[in-house]
């Protein structure tokens, strides 16, 4: 995408922008799928205002199922015909494994090859589009991991529980690459929310839209019922046939057909034929044609165990057909009223799938009115509105490129971090946001204008004695007042050498606080906070051949003459150790940890004993740790060598002093033997009982 981006300000006598160049990539086109035709859908209603192409990277067939709208291009990447001139059916690389695409890809797996991704490569590479949209998980993957300078938008037509292990990971890699993930599913969205929380991704939800059916509605006066879709275990019409076969019994004139193709057929015909309904329930194939059957029905069905927005039942709404549905995650519930438009039921209850198709079969009445309710239900997924709310998306993810995405900043021998800017102006009202792990607090710093430098520079202050930011490690984006998206941002220049020097405690410090700023490995900005009523700074940790050694700062708590250091194991509490405290000339901590004490007590094969200071027999006890310097990860920057007590019984022991990944003091200890500690056979007698 230029530098004028996508919806962009025009400069002063220019015209503003009133369409883009958008592409969809998808599978293979040419097939039949309620994606395909989802996609096909929308890329028509999108073509009313913009420009608009779909991207296949397979082509198995001359003709596609679906039809494109004329007004939208078509371009296939790899070409499997063995009659198409020029094709790549014999190319080796069809054989070859891939580098991108997960190594699970779900359905697509084997449909992946190297040859796909190098051409996606190519695509990519020379496209002019301005948002790039995905339709299937691992294209999503390629989408964010290739590159390239326009709106990359991935839609999750799937139910995300049901991605695969290799798909989520694959997907939350390449997930900060991407500006938006986009389900199908509202519900499902907050599903993706919840699984994709350590990634930065936009996460929205925008139904699939569903034009209106041509012809007058269903009239319900058949007697058919219609189920459609891919012949998958998934969409279980197994259990369907068995839920059908008592309604066929009662009521002989009735019959079920099933649309679609897949692996299934094969067992499905055996179980028709085994519950003797050859003359009942219909295997009809697929069809390019699916709006005449729904008008032919008096009922359309679904046993899917999971369905994310599906598609078929949109479609038989919108022909005004009363719907049953199993309840499943998560789309049916999401279109379907119980009692209103359709009937939804437990996903593990047959007899109830059975007890539902019986109640419409019984009663034209109830199939009118649901029928009725149904049509009017079906208007919220009519192209033009859901075309309009992809527009505002546009424009939202474009005006967030226009925030600034890079913060220069300094540490003050305060301790407070100051955060510097350069924006175009454009957005009113800046505003830093540091974000909770997790999502759960914000906390808003405005930026405000620097007078002395730049216009367009501007500065936030976060304060470490104002302890704005609670304890936990805090995302750093910049947002703005007239915008509901924020952008993360990475580091420019810094200046933190004042962490190296923040002063000994004093009397005015009635408790401890330090922010440090850090740079992930993707280069974005962070502040890790701890923020402690008291706090005992490990400044030096001596490993000596049968003792380790700490000295240390004290934060808001005194040390006495009944001061001592508590060890406790993790997992045991009941077991601890007592150990002396001295008082150093300047006002510190020293103590002396015997490392044979911890061995000779071990509970289990590998104890973890954490050290705590108490600094009165009736106060609380005050963790160890080392949270002072410009560095986060204490854990592996400081690798103290471990003591190995081969003397000790049952067997070998190895003690080792180490930070914890929050940075506190503990103390590992493992068994190098067989056998179970003295202590562990205590325990397991009963222990202190």
């Amino acid at each position: 995408m230029s530098q004028s981006y996508l919806y962009a300000r025009p400069a002063h006598g220019q015209k503003a922008k009133s369409s883009v160049k958008i592409s969809f990539l998808i599978h293979n086109r040419y097939a039949i799928g309620g994606v395909i035709k989802s996609t096909v859908n929308l890329a028509a209603a999108l073509a009313d205002r913009h420009e608009v192409e779909v991207v296949s990277l397979l082509r198995d067939r001359q003709i596609a199922e679906f039809p494109l709208d004329p007004r939208v291009r078509a371009v296939d990447l790899v070409d499997l015909r063995a009659t198409a001139p020029g094709g790549d059916a014999e190319n080796p690389l069809l054989q070859s494994p891939t580098k991108i695409f997960p190594m699970k890809d779900g359905g697509r797996t084997k449909e992946n090859s190297r040859l796909t991704e190098i051409r996606l490569a190519q695509y990519l590479d020379a496209t002019p589009a301005d948002v790039v949209i995905s339709c299937h998980p691992g294209i999503a993957v390629c989408l964010g991991r290739i590159g390239g300078d326009f709106l990359k938008i991935a839609q999750i037509h799937q139910s995300s529980d049901s991605l695969s292990a290799e798909q989520r990971a694959a997907l939350l890699e390449a997930a900060d690459h991407l500006d938006a993930l986009v389900s199908v599913s509202s519900e499902d969205a907050a599903n993706l929310r919840r699984m994709f929380k350590a990634s930065d991704v936009h996460t929205t939800s925008i139904p699939n839209c569903v034009p209106p059916l041509p012809g007058s509605p269903a009239d319900g006066l058949g007697n058919t019922i219609v189920a459609a879709g891919r012949l998958d275990r998934g969409k279980r019409y197994d259990k369907l046939i068995r839920a059908f076969a008592p309604v066929a019994e009662r009521h002989p004139d009735w019959r079920l057909r099933i649309y679609g193709r897949g692996a299934e057929r094969d067992a499905l015909h055996a179980l028709v034929g085994e519950l003797a309904l050859h003359d009942q329930v219909l295997l009809m194939g697929a069809t390019r044609h699916m709006e005449a059957e729904w008008h032919k029905a008096a009922v359309a069905v679904s046993a899917s165990a999971s369905e994310c927005l599906p598609m078929n039942l949109i479609e038989a709404m919108s022909a005004g057909l009363p719907v049953v549905s199993t309840d499943c995650d998560f789309g049916p519930r999401e279109i379907i009223t119980h009692g209103q438009d359709g009937l939804l039921t437990d996903v593990d209850d047959t007899e109830a799938l059975t007890d539902a198709l019986e109640a419409l079969v019984r009663d034209p009445g109830l199939r009118r009115r649901l029928g009725a309710a149904a049509r009017a239900s079906a208007e919220r997924y009519r192209p033009y509105g859901v075309a309009t709310r992809y527009d505002t998306l546009f424009e939202t993810l474009a005006a967030a490129r226009m925030l600034p995405g890079t913060a220069s900043w300094t540490v003050r021998d305060s301790g407070d971090i100051v955060f510097t800017v350069d924006t175009p102006g454009r957005h009113k009202e800046l505003h830093l946001v540091c974000v909770s792990t997790g999502g759960r607090t914000d906390v808003t710093v405005p930026l405000t204008p620097d007078e002395r430098t730049a216009p367009f520079r501007r500065t936030a202050t976060i304060e470490r004695g104002a302890k704005p930011l609670s304890e936990g490690t805090w995302s750093l984006f910049v947002g703005a007042r007239d915008l509901p998206l924020r952008r993360r941002l990475t580091t420019g220049h810094f200046d933190n050498r004042n962490l190296m020097r923040i002063s000994a405690p004093h009397a005015a410090e009635a408790s401890f606080q330090v922010l440090l700023p850090f740079v992930d490995e993707a280069g974005r900005l962070s502040v890790r906070s701890w923020v402690r009523e008291a706090h005992a700074e490990a400044d030096r940790v001596h490993v000596e051949e049968d003792r380790f050694a700490v000295r240390g700062r004290l934060w808001g708590a005194a040390l006495t003459e009944a001061s001592r250091v508590r060890l406790i194991a993790r997992d045991h509490p009941e077991l601890s150790l007592v150990l002396p405290v001295a008082e150093l000339p300047d006002g510190g901590f020293h103590f002396t940890v015997p490392i044979e004490a911890p061995a000779r007590l071990r509970a289990t094969e590998h104890d973890v004993w954490d050290v705590s200071l108490v600094p009165a027999p009736d106060a609380r006890p005050i963790r160890v740790g080392r949270f002072l310097g410009d560095y986060t990860d204490k854990k592996h920057v400081h690798g103290y060598l471990p003591t190995i007590l081969r003397k000790n019984r049952p067997g070998p022991v190895r003690v080792r002093p180490f930070f914890t990944v929050n940075s506190e003091l503990s103390l590992n200890v493992v068994s190098l033997g067989q056998g179970r500690s003295r202590t562990r056979r205590f325990l397991e007698a009963g222990g202190f009982r």
